[in-house]
């Protein structure tokens, strides 16, 4: 039965992309459906509050900002917008919007609703008002608040329309307090993603009704299995540069597994395409089982690796009565053995061990030139317990147990039970462990329910500010207590602020990556963190699966994959399969 259900989806869609675009032409490789996994399910999607990479996982596929990241060199790119200008000394930006678009068909606005001005209007609004429990959204704490101006004013219900933003000579015009050169950068965030204005008003955002090359249909169940569903936009409006129509793929499939050792069974036997995220100690085992399948000629499976734009790390609350001393916070920073834990928890499944600061090393080049961010915290035993000792609490006498959340039924607990292990070994402090699921997690550490959280940053794009930001405290305000889903330390300086906010008014490059630098320094010495590791990506592909660009930051575009077996005489005549 499933398979009968699946086949009408496909060529339902396929035949409706034939009809409703008969200027365009049809790739002769489109078609197929490409097959993933997802660890969590992305339900009850909030858009503007999209803060995590299984969404964004899903969300790229079928939503579109202003403007989105390329997947190769990780650059801003129009999308709804045709055309903009910068104006007043990067002070002010002009947006023309596309008119040639329309929304995916929905009960509340109809089989093809265009794509107009106040849709984008409206998402951004609704963004910068508190949410039912009075809570700010993540997209108005990233891209809005402080930065556009009378946004602050808009969300504390000062006034009735947002100041900052507003139609002129049909062009929609965004005004900002300061410069900030990474602000189109801002626009590509997934929180950013435009949704029609009916859709809001109904509270329906969850719906994700979007202008993407995929159309969301929901989460399926197919057997045991359960599976978000996407199916081809037929009323997409980009094609490729010989006129194609996007999408090639009729579908786009995303199980839902939560177990690592499945989803990569579940590669092996061949039910989807692609998988990352594969358990340290499979990777030999998969070599060995498989050796045919990786040194074939062509190879029906690759295996990529390299490093991302992503740290994982222990996010320290600093409104937590035992970690006020600095010396005990940079204490449980010296005395973890990161390397220990790197070698043999993750089994060196990582990029290199968190021994620097929040940004990542070796891939923002130009920023790793900058001495001052190498003074991170290796092992070092001896100076842990002298600064224990230094904060009255000689060998963990008298120091409260502290509370570590993390998410369970992942890598991280084993994490965890080597973190509570070395503590209570090396410096005799007690830590009690806290599994949550991944949505919950969220939730505790929003609210700050916690001494220690399990943390990590994928940036949102390729700068220091991405990362840094988290510890920026207009995010936490001066209320003790406050929810704060970004600054999750609830890290209040003022020096750190003022760094942040220099080097994004700064024109120079150069300038701006010495302040991004003296920021992350001083977020050294204050050390709201413990940096575990920096993060790298492992992927396995089958050779099949065509244009799937695999970047420093995760983000996967599906609009030009398609599916087509290498054949020898095209793998003799390449210079090698890439994907």
């Amino acid at each position: 039965m499933k398979l009968i259900y699946y086949y009408f989806i496909c060529v339902f869609t396929f035949l409706m992309s034939c009809t409703s675009k008969p200027e365009a032409q049809i790739y002769e490789y489109a078609g197929g459906c490409f097959k993933t996994a997802l660890q969590f399910n992305p339900t009850n999607v909030v858009v503007e509050d999209i803060n995590d990479l299984y969404t964004d996982m899903v969300v790229h596929q079928v939503l579109e900002g202003l403007f989105e990241l390329n997947d190769m060199d990780l650059q801003p790119v129009n999308r709804l917008v045709e055309d903009y200008k910068i104006e007043d000394n990067g002070k002010k930006y002009r947006f023309k919007l596309r008119k040639d678009i329309y929304f995916h068909p929905h009960s509340l606005i109809g089989k093809k609703h265009p794509f107009e001005m106040h849709d984008v209007i409206a998402t951004f609004e609704h963004a910068c008002k508190a949410n039912k429990e009075g809570e700010p959204s993540v997209l108005y704490q990233m891209v809005f608040e402080g930065k556009v101006k009378g946004a602050i004013e808009y969300f504390e219900n000062k006034t009735d329309h947002l100041a900052g933003m507003y139609v002129e000579n049909e062009e929609l015009v965004i005004e900002l307090i300061d410069h900030d050169f990474n602000f189109l950068e801002k626009l590509c965030v997934p929180s950013a993603k435009i949704i029609p204005k009916e859709i809001i008003e109904a509270d329906q955002g969850s719906a994700l009704v979007g202008t993407g090359p995929f159309v969301y249909q929901g989460t399926q169940l197919f057997g045991e299995d359960q599976a978000i569903v996407m199916t081809k936009n037929p009323n997409y409006y980009r094609v490729d540069a010989k006129g194609n129509s996007l999408p090639y793929l009729d579908s786009v499939m995303f199980y839902i597994e939560p177990k690592n050792l499945k989803q990569l069974s579940d590669f092996e036997e061949g039910k989807i395409h692609f998988v990352e995220g594969i358990p340290p100690a499979r990777i030999a085992m998969m070599f060995e089982a498989h050796q045919e399948e990786f040194f074939n000629e062509p190879p029906q499976i690759l295996l990529r690796r390299k490093p991302l734009l992503g740290t994982q790390y222990y996010a320290l609350n600093m409104e937590s009565p035992a970690l006020q001393d600095v010396r005990v916070r940079k204490a449980l920073n010296y005395g973890l053995n990161k390397e220990r834990l790197v070698k043999e928890v993750l089994h060196d499944q990582a990029y290199a061990p968190g021994y620097r600061g929040l940004v990542p090393p070796f891939v923002l080049s130009d920023y790793d030139k900058n001495d001052s961010i190498l003074n991170g915290y290796e092992f070092d035993l001896a100076k842990a317990k002298a600064l224990l000792a230094e904060a009255g609490f000689p060998n963990g006498e008298g120091f409260p147990t502290l509370k570590l959340a993390f998410d369970k039924g992942t890598i991280h607990a084993a994490i965890a039970g080597e973190f509570a292990a070395q503590m209570e070994q090396n410096l005799g402090i007690f830590v009690n462990l806290e599994g949550y699921s991944f949505r919950k997690l969220n939730e505790v550490m929003s609210k700050g329910q916690g001494d220690i959280f399990r943390s990590s940053w994928y940036a949102d794009y390729k700068s220091p500010e991405s990362f840094l930001n988290c510890y920026n405290g207009l995010l936490v305000g001066d209320i003790t207590g406050k929810s704060s889903k970004i600054n999750t330390s609830r890290f209040r300086n003022l020096t750190f602020d003022e760094f942040l906010k220099k080097a994004l008014n700064s024109e120079n490059k150069l300038e701006r990556l010495s302040l991004f630098a003296q920021a992350e320094e001083v977020l050294l010495a204050e050390v709201p963190f413990i940096i575990l590791w920096y993060d790298e990506s492992i992927t396995l592909t089958r050779s099949e699966v065509r244009n799937l660009a695999v970047n420093e930051m995760n983000i996967y575009y599906l609009d030009r994959v398609y599916l087509k077996k290498w054949s020898m005489e095209e793998y003799q005549n390449s210079t090698g399969i890439k994907g």
